[in-house]
C-alpha cells in the first residue's frame, strides 16, 4: 500500500507543476497583450495627430501609458487651426 500512495503523490507533484507553467505563460501573455494594445493606440494616436494638426511625437508619448483614454481625448479635442501651430514671429514695431 506504501507504494501505491506515493507514487499517487509523485503524480499529484508532476500535475503541479505544468499549472505553474500555465499560470506564468497566462501572465506573460496578459502583459504582452496589455504593452501590443497600448502600442497600437500610439500609433493610432500618430496618425490622429498628424490629421488633427498636433504634436505626432506628444500624442504618442501620452498614449503608450494612459493608452485609450488619450486616444479618446484626441477624438474628443477639436482640429488646431494650420496657422496657430506654426511658429509665426509678429511684427510689434507698427
Amino acid at each position: 500500500m506504501k507504494g501505491v500512495c506515493g507514487g499517487f503523490q509523485r503524480i499529484q507533484g508532476d500535475l503541479a507543476g505544468p499549472q505553474e507553467r500555465i499560470e506564468t505563460n497566462s501572465r506573460f501573455m496578459k502583459t504582452v497583450t496589455f504593452l501590443f494594445c497600448h502600442l497600437l493606440c500610439g500609433i493610432l494616436c500618430v496618425i490622429l495627430a498628424r490629421k488633427r494638426n498636433r504634436s505626432p511625437l506628444r500624442w504618442f508619448a501620452a498614449a503608450v501609458p494612459f493608452g485609450v483614454f488619450a486616444l479618446f481625448l484626441l477624438l474628443i479635442l477639436p482640429a488646431v487651426p494650420e496657422a496657430s501651430r506654426s511658429c509665426v514671429l509678429t511684427d510689434r514695431s507698427a
